[in-house]
């Protein structure tokens, strides 16, 4: 084990939702093991659903869960980049909500940083990784998920269906910053393991990941395929906000509406 500083920014070199915000942002800030029942994930998301304009808790339940799944993005970074497992157990996590202009966001924080090296190839690293990546959905997400499903009366099933696309679109980013080419191997072979967990581990009848991304060209760029969400995240559901590009929900004749009034924005044929 190695100690380093908290803070997962520090660490990884993604965009993912575990920087610190200055201390006079902080609106709240508790360990995440006190949203492990409905009553305390329910007071948890009663004020994170008054900072981005919900009148309900489902929103504000489906931002978290999405705000979550990078924890499960940091884990597959730290296997596939650095062949390393971090420590990311209820206990040494927290949660904080944070006032970033006119609306609350979300950031994850360890109360220690600690990790360990995997082996580099073989049956011993192929069970350590199948062991580090149900620990994080099992132990990690799963009985949260389940608190804050009940608290927000919500499907199980749309709360991983936060986490598929997100986690397609950082592997993407995985594969872009690996230098070599065993490192790129391990980045596919470690997706790929996503796919083999049990559907228990997620509580589910049906792995969350085994799914066939639908690619729908990007909202700005005509060059790039961009996957649409698994569930909506009932972004339109707060004050102001509307179907995302990538809605599930949306009709293909409202997607290339959007398209056409972005590209238009921006100046583009």
């Amino acid at each position: 084990m190695s100690a380093r500083p908290a803070v997962f920014s520090e660490q990884l070199p993604l965009q993912v939702h575990t920087a610190p915000f200055p201390e006079d942002h902080l609106v709240m800030s508790v360990p995440l093991t006190e949203l492990l029942t409905p009553d305390g994930a329910a007071r948890f998301l009663s004020v994170y659903a008054q900072g981005i304009r919900a009148d309900r808790l489902q929103p504000a339940a489906a931002f978290f869960c999405a705000y979550a799944g990078d924890l499960a993005v940091a884990q597959q970074y730290m296997l596939s980049v650095e062949n390393r497992v971090i420590d990311v157990s209820l206990p040494n996590l927290t949660i904080q909500i944070y006032q970033d202009h006119e609306r609350h966001r979300l950031s994850f924080g360890l109360q220690r940083w600690s990790e360990r090296p995997l082996p580099t190839t073989g049956p011993e690293r192929t069970l350590q990784r199948s062991r580090a990546l149900s620990d994080v959905y099992s132990r990690t997400l799963a009985p949260v998920f389940h608190a804050i499903s009940a608290a927000a009366h919500m499907h199980l099933g749309q709360l991983w269906g936060q986490l598929p696309a997100r986690l397609l679109y950082f592997k993407g980013v995985m594969l872009s910053l690996a230098r070599t080419e065993p490192v790129r191997d391990r980045i596919l072979e470690d997706w790929n393991a996503l796919h083999d967990l049990d559907p228990g581990v997620f509580g589910l009848r049906k792995n969350p990941f085994c799914v066939r991304p639908r690619l729908v060209e990007d909202i700005a760029d005509p060059q790039k395929r961009v996957p649409i969400k698994s569930a909506c995240c009932l972004y339109y559901q707060t004050q102001g906000g509307q179907y995302c590009y990538t809605c599930p929900r949306l009709k293909p004749e409202q997607r290339e509406a959007m398209r056409r009034q972005c590209r238009e924005n921006l100046g583009q044929p």
